[in-house]
């Protein structure tokens, strides 16, 4: 499954799948256990890609539980997207959403906007 990620988004994968500790032992269990979802995230944090390419089995799963939906990076919360992404790829994994569209439309078929935009208008207004 392809799933196109922003960098910020990259970050809090990466974040996630090392717990952000120094445990070393438990560390080693995270970097074994999710070697090919962090090999992808690399991926998109070093600039060769903007997207991971990954199974949606178990592994994904478990990635997809410790995702925050509140992590915020620069005042803008990318968790609850990140998280609303991970779950779309994996309905439409299961067949339950069209997959061409998984990543444009949200809920009522409208594309998503970017929240930044708003914030812009609002000033340019003002």
């Amino acid at each position: 499954m392809i799933i196109p990620l922003s960098k910020d988004e990259a970050v809090l994968l990466d974040w996630v799948l090392t717990l952000h500790t120094f445990d070393l032992d438990l560390l080693g269990r995270l970097v074994s256990r999710y070697w090919q979802i962090r090999y992808e995230v690399a991926k998109v944090l070093i600039g060769e890609s903007q997207s991971i390419d990954v199974e949606t089995g178990d592994e994904f799963d478990e990635v997809l539980t410790m995702v925050p939906i509140l992590f915020s990076i620069g005042g803008e919360n990318i968790g609850g997207p990140l998280k609303e992404k991970l779950y779309r790829a994996k309905i439409g994994s299961m067949g339950l959403l069209d997959l061409p569209d998984i990543f444009k439309e949200v809920g009522n078929g409208e594309p998503r906007k970017n929240p930044r935009e708003d914030e812009a208008d609002a000033e340019d207004s003002s």
